[in-house]
């Protein structure tokens, strides 16, 4: 069947042995379902793109990747499942000249397809965890809170966490990874607050650590502290993009440095 198919034959609503031609059932397509049976086709065909992309990556990637890192992928990739079905309960309910057996073969051609990819992602997984012939090390840097800073698009990490955790955050918060320091220190979830419009760091940086780590990061930052003196920001200072929260101790002044950096709205 092709889409310009869809809507050919009128159905007849006469009873049997009716000539009257001109007679058609409430349920007839409209131009309107016309035009959302297309959008519903386009987006039924991406998804079993999706299923092609991520079998291709899985194929390419999958000796070379950590058993963390396929649950990751796989976790998110399950749930075009949900998508699928929606979308084609809905392009049943549209298309009449589509035979039911049509639909069907086209469901259970995804289905085939879904399941025995999400099988061989499975069994790799199952298969990685065999052949580990002794226990993954534990990432020793457990305080994620301390060694993790992060915005809507970048983070920054310890130098020395783990590659497996490293993939898990990027993978998980779909962000950039960089490892740095802040001031000479690697707890760099201690020492610097970011939101989507810059950032507040430990106030020794020096000045070119300063500017080079803005560069990298692509934001304005500012040294500063909270809770009048206390220079590990995180534990007295949480920021998003339109509002910031600050220990009570916190002073005027350092109110306005934190207004500054994270580019918040005025008070008024």
């Amino acid at each position: 069947m092709t889409r310009s198919q869809t809507f050919d034959a009128p159905h007849m609503a006469g009873a049997e042995g009716d000539d009257n031609a001109e007679t058609f059932s409430d349920s007839n397509p409209t131009p309107e379902d016309a035009g959302n049976l297309q959008i519903l086709f386009l987006k039924r065909n991406r998804i079993h793109d999706e299923i092609s992309r991520f079998k291709l990556w899985f194929e390419t990637n999958n000796l070379s990747t950590s058993a963390s890192r396929l649950r990751v992928r796989l976790r998110d990739f399950v749930r075009i499942k949900a998508q699928f079905d929606k979308i084609h309960s809905q392009i049943e309910a549209l298309d009449d000249a589509t035979p039911d057996l049509e639909q069907a073969t086209t469901r259970l051609y995804f289905e085939n397809a879904y399941y025995d990819l999400c099988a061989d992602v499975e069994d790799a997984i199952e298969q990685k965890r065999v052949n580990t012939s002794s226990p993954a090390p534990q990432e020793k840097l457990s305080a994620l809170g301390n060694v993790v800073v992060c915005n809507d698009q970048i983070a920054l990490v310890h130098p020395e966490l783990d590659k497996e955790s490293e993939e898990i955050i990027e993978d998980t918060l779909q962000v950039e990874i960089f490892r740095h320091v802040i001031a000479n220190n690697p707890l760099v979830g201690s020492y610097c607050v970011l939101n989507n419009n810059g950032g507040l760091v430990h106030v020794d940086i020096s000045q070119t650590d300063l500017e080079d780590l803005s560069s990298l990061l692509g934001l304005p930052l500012i040294p500063g502290t909270v809770n009048y003196c206390n220079k590990v920001l995180a534990a007295g200072l949480a920021a998003n993009d339109t509002i910031a929260y600050a220990g009570i101790k916190t002073t005027s002044r350092q109110f306005l440095a934190i207004e500054k950096a994270f580019r918040l709205p005025g008070r008024g």
